[in-house]
């Protein structure tokens, strides 16, 4: 049975939550540790399903090892100004059917699947890395208000 971890306690880790409850049920998969900087949160989904609840993912993966962590880290998005569309966007839904192509326990089955060896993975490290490089440069341009060209730099 492998084990999973999960960062961020909020509305959207129900779907992780759930996905993971399942593949619990088929003797694949536990979902060892959550953390929240909300202490209410992580204490909640612990008690929910028995993990072990910590307030940041650094005291979490610092003491528990897991096969597998979910990262859910935005909570709300915020803007200086409101727009009509804001309380269309904050109700719109948090499991759609195509998430990771095809739904949370789908996914997290997938992920079952890979470390099996039965499957192979949806994304590799290296293209995972050329997305990592894509949101940086978006960040330092943003910072920097400069086009910033990405070529597969590795900055250290």
């Amino acid at each position: 049975m492998y084990s999973f971890a999960l960062a961020g306690c909020g509305r959207i880790s129900k779907n992780h939550i759930d996905a993971l409850a399942e593949l619990e049920k088929e003797g694949r998969a536990k979902l060892l540790a959550c953390c929240d900087p909300v202490a209410d949160r992580a204490c909640a989904v612990a008690e929910r399903t028995g993990c072990q609840a910590f307030p940041s993912i650094g005291s979490m993966l610092d003491a528990v090892r897991a096969d597998g962590v979910g990262l859910n880290t935005i909570e709300s998005w915020r803007f200086a100004d409101s727009h009509p569309m804001d309380d269309e966007v904050e109700q719109a839904n948090t499991n759609p059917p195509s998430v990771y192509g095809f739904g949370h326990l789908p996914y997290y089955r997938h992920v079952a699947d890979v470390l099996d060896g039965t499957a192979e993975p949806l994304l590799t490290g290296r293209e995972g890395r050329k997305s990592v490089e894509i949101i940086e440069a978006a960040y330092e341009s943003s910072r920097t208000g400069s086009v910033v060209a990405v070529q597969g730099r590795a900055r250290r």
